[in-house]
């Protein structure tokens, strides 16, 4: 079932330099019931269970970048989450982004 993510949506805005804006969301090609991250299976930054389980292409973050390309350069990132995990800050960071918010 194509779906949000059980354990929190979460999207990504960038806002490249001319203006331009480019979308991502962490959603699921096989949405669940319930986070399969729950419990003791639970790790904070590790994308495992939501690429294998869920079918998670990627967090919103990344979803964004692919969508924005080389535009990300100088560009501005807004995550609609109350952090970004250290492998989306590094990627975000490599593709040239200027700033990140989070909201």
């Amino acid at each position: 079932m194509i779906g949000p993510c059980a354990k929190k949506v979460v999207t990504c805005t960038i806002i490249a330099e001319d203006g331009e804006l480019f979308f991502g969301e962490n959603a699921c090609n096989n949405a669940q019931s319930s986070c399969p991250r729950v419990g003791a299976l639970y790790s904070r930054d590790d994308f495992t269970l939501c690429k294998v389980v869920c079918d998670q292409p990627g967090h919103a973050e990344v979803m964004a970048l692919k969508a924005a390309g080389e535009k990300a350069r100088g560009a501005t990132a807004f995550v609609y989450h109350h952090r970004v995990c250290s492998d989306c800050r590094e990627k975000l960071i490599a593709a040239g982004i200027s700033e990140i918010f989070t909201i």
